[in-house]
């Protein structure tokens, strides 16, 4: 598939259609049923927070629209906001990527079950890391998915931009509903061709005319990534996520247990913690299994002390697995972790199963 150019329209602009096409877009109210290829915009919520632009890229196949998606959500407030974006989309459409760039750089997203991109997102949001972004399911009727993107931190300075790549069935119409939200310009784009529309902020839902799917055969609809079809099980997460190393051994957690935690410091709340950690685990154990030995395996239990601040109190190593250079670098990993401040002392034992994966 070529790349396709997004278009913002400013004003109204001259512009000779593709031969192969009878493109053009028209205003619909009220909504009729939904078209198999469509796109929806929900409330944002946040009087202070606005959808400033919507560009759409579609690419035409046999069977299949490929839509690229970029918007930016801003706010008129002075401090960083949480924005929660309801996004609707037909059954059968499947997210193949999201990117997520909140002022440092693009964060894009990788799927991940939907508890542990929960946690994450909540984690990084909590100890105001820049780039979260968290694409989810929240509910599906009988014809549409609703999903639902969380972006944080949104400021006056950058604003937040996504970009999504969505795949969708093939039909003669492909409709827009920017929902309630203030939008400044929108652009639509088809096979790289621009539709023009002059400057205005729809309300209402619009229909592009995509033409019969006989007359386009330039993209026969080949995923161009794997898809990740989020659904009750699987998120999409965008962050800044620690560098992992390569996947020689496999680490099976085996859960938490405490007591006297407040609610701030559930298993939940301590599992999003060590999962964002569990990279540097691994290497602890990966030093030593690939360098000397390949046999090492067995079960590292972490005993740790979480004081009232937040911060690691005491850390021991128990367990079979008794290597004092693979205890000794999970002690000092453990060390310098933190968690929520809470109202008591919580005692964690978190099992680590550690063994070298046979090729």
């Amino acid at each position: 598939m070529r790349h396709t150019t997004l278009v913002g329209l400013l004003g109204l602009v001259a512009v000779t259609a593709p031969a192969h096409a009878e493109n053009f877009v028209e205003l619909r109210s009220p909504v009729e049923q939904a078209d198999a290829a469509s796109l929806g915009f929900g409330d944002l919520g946040d009087r202070l927070v606005t959808l400033d632009t919507l560009e759409v890229a579609l690419e035409l196949g046999g069977d299949r629209v490929l839509a690229e998606v970029r918007f930016r959500v801003t706010t008129s407030g002075l401090g960083r906001r949480e924005g929660v974006l309801p996004i609707e989309l037909p059954h059968g459409a499947k997210v193949q990527a999201l990117v997520v760039d909140t002022g440092d750089g693009r964060a894009r997203a990788r799927a991940m079950s939907s508890e542990d991109a929960r946690d994450a997102y909540q984690y990084f949001v909590a100890t105001r890391v820049r780039d979260p972004g968290l694409l989810e399911l929240r509910d599906r009727d009988d014809r549409t998915d609703h999903l639902q993107i969380h972006l944080f931190p949104i400021t006056r300075e950058a604003g937040a931009k996504v970009e999504l790549t969505i795949e969708l069935p093939r039909t003669e119409r492909f409709t827009i509903d920017p929902g309630p939200n203030v939008l400044a310009t929108i652009g639509v784009s088809i096979d790289g061709h621009p539709v023009v529309r002059p400057r205005r902020e729809p309300r209402e839902p619009f229909v592009v005319a995509l033409g019969r799917a006989a007359e386009h055969s330039n993209w026969v609809g080949e995923p161009l990534v794997p898809a990740a079809h989020v659904d009750a099980k699987t998120s999409l997460f965008a962050g800044p996520p620690p560098a992992r190393p390569s996947s020689v051994p496999t680490v099976t957690i085996g859960g938490s247990s405490h007591r006297n935690g407040p609610p701030s410091l559930d298993k939940r709340a301590i599992r999003a913690v060590l999962k964002v950690h569990l990279p540097q685990l691994t290497e602890c154990f990966m030093h030593e299994a690939q360098y000397g030995k390949p046999d090492l395996a067995g079960r590292a239990v972490l005993h740790f002390m979480i004081g009232q601040t937040g911060r690691i109190t005491s850390v021991a190593v128990e367990g079979e697995l008794q290597d004092e250079a693979v205890t000794r670098c999970l002690r000092n990993e453990a060390a310098q972790w933190e968690f929520y401040p809470a109202d008591a002392v919580v005692e964690v034992f978190y099992p680590l199963d550690f063994k070298v994966a046979k090729y």
